[in-house]
């Protein structure tokens, strides 16, 4: 995420306004990072306040009762 408008938010595409929604992303070591209910909030690269560091991110998405997973590389300029 550099604010450049693309690719700056981490989402599930195709997903819209959906009333059972879950998504987490964890660290490689497991620390939750992100977590929300709203299918329109996505992760924007941040712990907190503060810019996660890059590295691959693993997600957790329950949608309708059932569970997708996978991993995220987050990437930063240098």
């Amino acid at each position: 995420p550099n604010g450049d408008g693309k690719n700056d938010v981490f989402r599930i595409s195709g997903i819209t306004d959906c009333s059972d929604f879950h998504c987490t992303v964890y660290n490689r070591w497991g620390r939750k990072v992100f977590e929300s209910s709203e299918s329109l909030q996505y992760w924007d690269g941040t712990v907190g306040s503060s810019d996660a560091v890059a590295g691959v991110y693993y997600y957790l998405v329950e949608l309708d009762g059932k569970e997708f997973n996978g991993h995220v590389s987050l990437l930063r300029e240098q």
